[in-house]
């Protein structure tokens, strides 16, 4: 069972969480190197997420469970993941309840 949901974040916070990716773009940096904007969801909404290195997600892609270690920040007077790592989890270590938004 996750123990933080998007709705419950806030800027400052670390976070160390399985996440599902709704989205994922990869864009250039100016120094040449890549850069991924992410979303992330869970049962609770929404969360957008970036990562400096995006060379390192190459194996992941939207649609994936991943685990998720990063701090929250606030940017543009919304909060994101600034992810230090992201690691794609098996579906199957994964309890569908956390995910599935409830009504």
């Amino acid at each position: 069972m996750k123990s933080q949901y998007t709705n419950e974040l806030k800027a400052g916070q670390s976070v160390k969480e399985v996440f599902f990716l709704s989205r994922k773009t990869v864009k250039d940096k100016k120094d040449g190197g890549l850069y991924a904007i992410m979303v992330f969801t869970d049962r609770t909404g929404n969360i957008d997420g970036i990562s400096w290195d995006g060379e390192s997600l190459s194996g992941i892609t939207p649609g994936d469970f991943v685990f998720v270690t990063g701090n929250i920040a606030e940017y543009s007077g919304r909060l994101q993941i600034v992810v230090h790592a992201m690691n794609r989890v098996d579906d199957r270590e994964v309890d569908a309840a956390d995910f599935l938004p409830r009504y």
